[in-house]
């Protein structure tokens, strides 16, 4: 009887060693590949029957309980829950056929494209990878060990190819501490195989998008779009407008900008909405242009976004995100405008708190505190330059961004946005002045968020930020009182204490 089907090529057979022979006899006859395997007993078959009883009774101890990540069982070939792993469930999974291939899919058409085997040695990566290319995806398989090769340093290897194809790993958990190994001081022999950016100034390919260069493929990875970005502080000089610490850096949503676009070119508009967008490195502006790159990949319905950027010989990770389908939020309805502020007070106290936003970032021209949430008004300054060719204008959205300033409780420090669970853009174009609704909350972790609603002035929904994540502004110069922020702000607020 068939023991496991690992893949749309590849399957076990379990049954009498005599008849299982003779099977790889015929199939070897008709050039098709098999082999038997070096057991000496046949797992998910008839004869497991004989050893049920005996199972049940030394696994009677089990005490199954909820499992804290999501369980994708090859038994049932779906999701399950991990009170249901009881003995019978176990003893079941030993005489049942394995359904690798089923889950695997289930997996891919859920959006994960990295996939770990956790094994003495790995027999499963070529399945895996099988199934992933029949579902027209590609997966990333990594092993944990090797035969006669374990240990921390193979595990740290694995954990290494899958940092390099994309995926963030927490290096200081389960890895026993160790020293940075400084870099030898001779210069490296090598011979370069990366692209070099081209000289600024210099003619460039025009693309799909003002930043983006045009799309690049390989034979390897076909279906996986790469970008040479073209971002220059010097042909967009109100990107220097942003500075934190008085240093100019690219702001969040122009990352939000980057791989909308990135995600628009290579899905064909099919896929618009990003999810579990994270910075994992700020990016400062030079003199010098940066060189980035961007790659997007299919995973199942929707792609995996990196963003690095080209440090020396080698690249850093500055952001991922996942791209997914549009899906209508069920957002509030669109609030009334509040009254317009003193941009120069409202402003000022961000400068003395270690944001100095610029003439082109200045775009909050009216908010008021609404109990534990804020509402904004925002315009696109005119010294930020145009929005055309762009999906939404980073200065425009960091103007949204900048009414979870008001959000703050008394004499915390100022936040700066380092991801967003989910954002989504509606049909409206984000131009003219834009009403915004912030609200804070607790997301299931434990961890305080806030999210951001975006209309025009019709009510129209433009943008939805779920699950803004925020730092404190490192090395503040002295956080400036709320009443300070507030003071340029309009309408009704609750009381400060130290309003005296």
């Amino acid at each position: 009887m068939i023991a496991a089907v690992n893949s749309p090529t590849s399957c076990v057979v379990s049954g009498p060693p005599e008849d299982i022979d003779g099977l790889v006899q015929t199939l070897g006859e008709a050039k098709v590949f098999a082999r038997r395997a070096r057991v000496t007993y046949a797992s998910h078959g008839p004869q497991i029957d004989t050893l049920q009883d005996e199972l049940t009774r030394a696994l009677a101890g089990i005490r199954p309980r909820a499992a804290s990540l999501p369980i994708c069982s090859t038994v049932t070939g779906g999701w399950v829950h991990g009170e249901a792993l009881d003995a019978a469930y176990w003893v079941h999974n030993l005489r049942a056929p394995v359904r690798l291939l089923q889950s695997t899919q289930r997996l891919i058409h859920d959006g994960f494209g990295f996939f770990v085997e956790v094994s003495p040695h790995p027999l499963l990566t070529q399945a895996l990878q099988s199934t992933a290319r029949a579902e027209g995806q590609e997966a990333v398989v990594a092993p944990t060990l090797r035969r006669d090769d374990g240990g921390p340093e193979r595990v740290t290897l694995g954990l290494g190819s899958l940092w390099t194809q994309g995926l963030p790993v927490a290096w200081g958990e389960g890895l026993p501490p160790a020293p940075r190994v400084s870099p030898p001081t001779y210069p490296f022999t090598r011979e370069r195989h990366w692209i070099e950016a081209r000289p600024s100034g210099g003619a460039v390919t025009p693309g799909p998008h003002p930043w983006l260069g045009p799309p690049q493929t390989t034979p390897e990875s076909p279906k996986t779009t790469r970008f040479e970005l073209r971002l220059s502080p010097r042909r967009a000089s109100w990107l220097l407008d942003h500075r934190v610490e008085q240093a100019a850096i690219l702001p969040t949503t122009a990352f939000v900008e980057l791989l909308r676009a990135g995600l628009h070119a290579h899905s064909g508009g099919a896929l618009t909405a990003l999810a579990d967008l994270t910075l994992h490195h700020a990016l400062p502006l030079h003199a010098d242009d940066p060189r980035l790159t961007l790659t997007v990949r299919p995973r199942g319905r929707g792609a995996w976004l990196t963003l690095h950027e080209a440090v020396g010989d080698g690249w850093r990770l500055l952001a991922t995100a996942k791209g997914e389908a549009f899906e209508a939020p069920s957002s509030p309805e669109a609030p009334a405008a509040p009254p317009e502020h003193d941009p120069v007070v409202f402003y000022k106290a961000l400068h003395d708190a270690g944001l100095s936003y610029g003439p082109a970032f200045q775009g909050l021209i009216g908010a008021r505190r609404d109990g534990e949430g804020a509402l904004g008004l925002v315009r696109l300054p005119e010294t930020a330059g145009s929005a055309r060719g762009l999906h939404t204008h980073p200065a425009l959205l960091d103007a949204c961004l900048q009414t979870l300033t008001l959000l703050r409780d008394p004499d915390a420090p100022l936040m700066v946005p380092t991801g967003v669970q989910r954002a989504r853009f509606g049909p409206s174009p984000a131009e003219g002045e834009l009403l915004v609704q912030a609200q804070r909350r607790v997301s299931p972790s434990g961890a305080p968020v806030a999210d951001l609603w975006v209309w025009d002035r019709s009510g129209a929904f433009v943008a939805a930020l779920e699950g803004v994540q925020m730092r404190p502004v490192a090395g503040a110069k002295g956080q400036p009182r709320r009443r300070d922020v507030e003071r340029g702000v309009g309408g009704a607020r609750r009381p400060d204490p130290a309003d005296g």
